[in-house]
C-alpha cells in the first residue's frame, strides 16, 4: 500500500527572508515614485529605510515561534510594530520634516509590496499572513501618534514663541517715547502706536488700515514714501531721514522729525513690513541733496477708501484736515 505523503504548507517566515531584498527593493520604488511623499521626492531614499529591513527580520523571528493563543496572541503581535517606532535609533528620524500623511503614504507601501511579494506562494497560512497584517498596522499607528505629538510640541513651542514676540512688540510699541508704525506694501498702516499718533494728533485706531497719503500731510509724506518703498524693493534699512511738515496738531506750524525705516521679514524674503521709527526735533535737519534719495513718488490725492471707518467723528479727524 503506497504511504500518503502529507503536504507541509511553505513558512511565511522562510518566505520573509527569502524575498527579504525584493520586497524593499520595491517598496523603495513605490514610495519614491509617489507624489503624495514630498520628502521621497528630495531624499536619495525613504525615511523609513532602515527600519524596514530590521522590520522584516522582526517578524519573520516572530513567524518562527509558536502562534500563541489569542487574544493574547494579538497583544504580542502588535507589539511588535509598536516596539520598531520606540527604539532609541528610530527616534532620530522622527525630528525634522517627515510629516504623519508621508509616514502613512510609506508604511501603506510596504504592505503593499510585502503583500505583492507573498502573493505568488501557493498555501500559506491564512493565520500567519493575519499575524504580519496586525504587526504592520500597529507599526502605522504608534509611528503615527508619534509624529503627531512631535507636531503637536513643535506647535506649542512655535506658539509661545509667538506670545513672547507679540509681548516684547507691545512692550516696545508702549513704553518706547519714539513714534511706531508698521506700513504694507499698499503704503497702509498696520499698526501705529500711541506716541506716533501723539504727533499727528489723530487718534491711532483712525491712522490704521488708512493710506499715508491719506493722513500724512503732503510736505511729510513725499519724503516718506520714496523711502518706504525702497525697503520694500531692497531690503535695506533707511536711517535718519528728515521729515518736517504741518500736523493737526501743530496747525499750520511746521514740525521737525527724523525718521528710520525698517524691513520687516517673514520666515523667507521678500519684505513683509516696514517698520518706521520716528523721533521729533526741536528744529530741522540738514537735508541730503536730491541725488542721495530714492526717486519721488508723485503725489496723488487719494479717494476716500472703500474701508475708512463709519464713525463720522473719526471721519472728521482725517478728511477735514488737509493742512496742505
Amino acid at each position: 500500500m503506497a504511504q500518503v505523503q502529507l503536504y507541509e504548507p511553505p513558512r511565511l517566515a522562510d518566505v520573509l527572508r527569502r524575498q527579504k531584498e525584493t520586497i524593499v527593493r520595491d517598496w523603495e520604488k513605490r514610495v519614491l515614485s509617489d507624489p503624495s511623499v514630498p520628502e521621497a521626492s528630495r531624499l536619495p531614499a525613504p525615511a523609513l529605510g532602515d527600519r524596514v529591513p530590521v522590520f522584516l527580520d522582526m517578524l519573520a523571528s516572530s513567524l518562527d515561534r509558536p502562534e500563541p493563543s489569542m487574544p493574547d496572541g494579538h497583544v504580542k503581535v502588535r507589539r511588535i510594530g509598536e516596539s520598531l517606532a520606540t527604539r532609541p535609533s528610530a527616534q532620530g528620524w522622527l525630528v525634522g520634516d517627515f510629516a504623519v500623511r508621508s509616514a502613512l503614504r510609506e508604511w501603506s507601501h510596504f504592505r503593499a509590496a510585502l503583500l505583492a511579494a507573498v502573493k505568488p506562494v501557493a498555501l500559506l497560512r491564512w493565520d500567519d499572513v493575519m499575524r504580519v497584517s496586525l504587526a504592520v498596522d500597529a507599526a502605522m499607528e504608534t509611528i503615527a501618534r508619534q509624529l503627531f505629538a512631535s507636531e503637536l510640541e513643535a506647535r506649542r513651542v512655535a506658539e509661545a514663541d509667538r506670545d513672547r514676540s507679540l509681548a516684547l512688540l507691545e512692550n516696545l510699541m508702549t513704553n518706547v517715547p519714539a513714534g511706531i508704525a508698521f506700513v504694507d506694501r499698499s503704503l497702509r498702516y498696520v499698526r501705529v502706536n500711541e506716541t506716533l499718533a501723539a504727533f499727528s494728533g489723530v487718534p491711532a485706531r483712525v491712522l490704521e488700515g488708512r493710506s499715508i497719503r491719506d493722513v500724512v500731510p503732503r510736505e511729510i509724506a513725499r519724503v516718506a514714501t520714496p523711502h518706504i518703498l525702497d525697503v520694500f524693493d531692497t531690503s535695506r534699512s533707511k536711517l535718519d531721514v528728515p521729515l518736517s511738515g504741518a500736523t493737526k496738531k501743530s496747525d499750520t506750524s511746521p514740525r521737525h522729525f527724523v525718521a528710520s525705516f525698517y524691513p520687516v521679514h517673514a520666515i523667507e524674503p521678500p519684505v513683509m513690513l516696514v517698520g518706521c521709527v520716528v523721533i521729533e526735533r526741536t528744529g530741522p535737519m540738514d537735508v541730503p541733496s536730491t541725488e542721495d534719495q530714492p526717486s519721488e513718488v508723485p503725489p496723488a490725492d487719494s479717494p476716500r477708501p472703500p474701508d475708512a471707518p463709519a464713525d463720522e467723528d473719526d471721519e472728521e479727524l482725517v478728511w477735514s484736515w488737509r493742512p496742505f
